[in-house]
């Protein structure tokens, strides 16, 4: 599954098959892109112990949203969730990968985490921070915070992004290729993913 060469992503752009928006042009790299901090921030609220499964009503009443647009002082040792400032939509046979900046990663910044971004996937890619180091470290809007790195897939996907919890489908496509003998078992975290799903859709209008 090769990665897309900077000449590649650019190509992917001009033809409409990949959004990456705003694009700087200045953060393509030879095999990735930079991706820059969104204004938005949440903080979980880590003062009580989390039993998963974990409702989704509790997650919201844990989480605040914070503005960063003047900064954010990251204590050591603690996270934050945060977003990309660019919209991004991939096609159905590209996904992608977020990796640390050299740069960031050498003084404790870890932004890696939450590194997988679905084939189809459209919106603002979350971007768990962490301070690994000793020291406190101030986070800010616009900040370079990570690189996205994008591979070809070898076929496209058998359902769409918007679908890929859609049991009923993915059971009628996997019959279709000699598999009918799948099924699926709900997750003990589809309460996580909902309100995820949530999170990344409210990113997208801006919190409206």
């Amino acid at each position: 599954m090769p990665s897309l060469s900077d000449t590649e992503i650019a190509e992917a752009r001009a033809k409409g098959l990949l959004v990456i928006d705003p694009f700087i042009a200045d953060n393509l790299q030879p095999g990735s892109i930079d991706l820059t901090l969104y204004k938005f921030i949440e903080v979980l609220d880590d003062s009580q112990p989390v039993i998963l499964p974990v409702g989704k009503e509790d997650i919201e009443r844990r989480t605040k949203v914070v503005d960063i647009s003047t900064g954010y002082v990251l204590k050591a040792g603690s996270f934050v969730t945060g977003y990309s400032n660019e919209q991004i939509r991939l096609p159905s046979n590209i996904n992608g990968i977020i990796t640390n900046r050299n740069s960031l990663a050498r003084i404790g910044l870890n932004a890696g985490i939450s590194s997988y971004i679905n084939p189809g996937f459209h919106g603002r890619k979350v971007i768990v921070i962490k301070n690994e180091s000793r020291a406190d470290i101030t986070i800010k809007a616009g900040l370079r915070i990570c690189q996205l790195v994008l591979f070809h897939l070898g076929s496209e996907t058998l359902r769409s992004y918007d679908n890929r919890h859609n049991e009923a489908e993915i059971l009628s496509k996997l019959k279709e290729k000699g598999n009918g003998s799948a099924r699926r078992t709900p997750g003990i975290d589809d309460s996580l993913s909902d309100f995820l799903n949530k999170r990344i859709a409210q990113m997208a209008g801006n919190l409206s």
